[in-house]
């Protein structure tokens, strides 16, 4: 909120959220490497009714480094359930298998299908299939460049991510 109180505004609000997300991740030997996590999510706004809770558990389970040096792998599952306070629910639950092909060490292809299903309240559960397709380079240790498509029930999503750490960043 503003100090000053000549911005007061009826079109303001505070927004608080909080988030505990604990997981647990480690080798299977050489063959894979799991990661389980659950995301509890609370927010909450100031003068309204907009609060809404979240929880999600994921799994997944992916190729190992020693076995598998150019072809990798990973399967996937994700449930989340999310409270819209008075204004109803929805359940998604979502499994997915994604292979990445790497060109050469800093240039990977990748592809991607699954199955998810909503349940929106408002309508009827939804379940359908996707595919998703694209690239990751990695020119240097600090710079990376993801690009991804994916096809879902309500059309198609871009994804491009550009990330650069400068030498003295962390």
């Amino acid at each position: 909120r503003s100090v000053d109180r000549n911005l007061a505004d009826s079109n303001r609000a505070e927004v608080s959220t909080y988030q505990i997300a604990p997981y647990v991740r480690g080798p299977l030997g050489n063959f894979a490497n799991y990661q389980v996590r659950w995301d509890w999510t609370s927010s909450n706004s100031s003068g309204s009714s907009a609060q809404s809770t979240s929880n999600t558990a994921s799994f997944v389970l992916s190729s190992g480094q020693a076995l598998f040096s150019r072809l990798g792998w990973s399967l996937n599952a994700s449930r989340q359930s999310s409270e819209f306070g008075n204004r109803g629910s929805q359940v998604s639950t979502s499994f997915n298998g994604r292979l990445t092909f790497a060109v050469i060490p800093e240039f990977q292809l990748s592809a991607g299908a699954g199955q998810e299903r909503n349940d929106y309240q408002l309508s009827s559960q939804k379940s359908s299939t996707y595919w998703s397709g694209g690239f990751t380079w990695k020119p240097t240790e600090r710079t990376v460049l993801e690009v991804t498509r994916e096809h879902r029930f309500f059309g198609n999503a871009y994804n491009i991510r550009f990330e650069h750490r400068t030498p003295r960043t962390v």
